[in-house]
């Protein structure tokens, strides 16, 4: 069955979700992943068109690290050397204060009651990586069962954490995948309480609890995804439209693979059984052009209902009219009631949920809501200055 909610994600205005891989950065991840000698020479073709005495956009800056230690590991001359060293020493600088943060915040949850699981970063830097400075994690992403978000929310109010963005109403919470949390100081918590899509079944999330493992990660032990798991979870937020990730997700995904083979069929079961077959046989192609990655015939993935159709068709309507002023698209308002309607139609029909109208209206107070205290805007996603990476 397909998530209707990425499907959603992946048609609203301005996503980006991560297709081909751009034609300017193409070199780096030879670099990460080729032989020595092919590696050097696209790292060299790479830093010709930028150079790091510049400003380096962040999904090429998170790949530096890891490309210089494997690099410099090889034995091979590198160019750049001194600002690609740095890139490495800050990194490892900055994930051993994330591992501090997440050894205080594991003792606590525990003492609190409060079982979770440990994805991303921290958990590809002890699996994929083997070096805390390779790549570069911005925060902690945990996984707690929906049951456990109450007490959670009284621990980082007590904690002084807050959330990065307005938290989404209880009406709407089910629908919900998760919430960043910051406070001043400390390493930004990503809390999910759904680790795939928030319409994914109860059932293959409890599968995930099931078979996620135990892990020591920089001395905390941890539980974590199971190799699987993990790799779906990889090729799930490749395909966001998270600019930072349009390369990495490539290089996690190889990686994972050296560490030991995933079984495509069930790989491609388990996608289906958490409504991410779509991305996951959009994923693997892009993939497979880096790795060794022997890919049987993919399934095609489940056919689209005719109102998203209708909503993929309005949504390139507004896109086509943006740029007009508001007497000069009559259509601005009708259309864009349309769409939060079907926003909601898709979301009930994906939940197995019946139509309300009280449910519709809310759903509009929620956007407009939303709208009007703005989008949370990450400063990981913005450009990043070499100036003082070189000391």
């Amino acid at each position: 069955m397909l998530s209707l909610e990425y499907a959603l994600h992946a048609r609203e205005p301005g996503a980006r979700v991560n297709g081909p891989v751009p034609a300017e950065h193409a070199p780096l991840l030879t670099a990460a992943l080729a032989e020595p000698e092919p590696a050097v020479a696209a790292l060299r073709d790479w830093l010709a068109a930028h150079p790091l005495a510049g400003t380096i956009e962040h999904l090429a800056y998170v790949l530096l690290p890891g490309i210089y230690r494997r690099l410099s590991l090889a034995g091979v001359d590198l160019p750049e050397r001194a600002r690609l060293a740095s890139t490495y020493r800050h990194t490892w600088a900055l994930n051993q204060r994330l591992h501090q943060s997440l050894h205080r915040y594991a003792r606590a949850l525990d003492a609190e009651g409060i079982p979770f699981v440990v994805i991303k970063g921290p958990w590809l830097l002890a699996y994929a990586y083997g070096d805390p400075g390779t790549r570069p994690t911005a925060d902690l992403d945990l996984v707690i069962r929906p049951a456990d978000l109450p007490r959670l929310q009284q621990w980082l109010a007590r904690e002084g954490f807050r959330p990065t963005h307005d938290p989404p109403p209880p009406h709407h919470l089910a629908r919900s995948c998760g919430l960043g949390y910051r406070r001043a100081g400390a390493v930004d918590l990503d809390v999910h309480w759904h680790p795939f899509m928030a319409d994914t079944p109860v059932a293959a999330e409890e599968r995930f609890w099931a078979d996620s493992v135990w892990m020591d990660l920089q001395g905390a032990r941890v539980r974590v995804p199971s190799p699987l798991d993990g790799f779906l979870l990889t090729l799930w937020h490749g395909r966001k439209p998270d600019p930072g990730s349009r390369l990495r997700w490539i290089v996690d995904a190889a990686l994972q693979l050296r560490r030991a083979p995933i079984d495509l069929a069930a790989l491609l079961a388990r996608a289906e059984h958490t409504r991410l077959l779509q991305p996951c046989v959009e994923a693997l192609p892009i993939l497979a052009d880096y790795t060794p990655l022997d890919l049987p015939s993919l399934p095609s993935p489940p056919a689209l209902p005719w109102q998203l159709e209708l909503y993929d068709r309005l949504q390139r309507h507004a896109a086509a009219r943006r740029r007009h002023s508001v007497w000069a698209d009559p259509w601005r308002k009708p259309r864009s009631l349309a769409l939060r309607g079907l926003e909601y139609w898709l979301s009930t029909h994906s939940f197995g949920q019946d139509f309300e109208w009280g449910g519709l209206i809310r759903h509009f107070q929620t956007v407009w809501a939303s709208r009007a205290a703005g989008l949370h805007e990450s400063a990981r996603d913005q450009p990043i200055s070499m100036a003082d990476r070189h000391h």
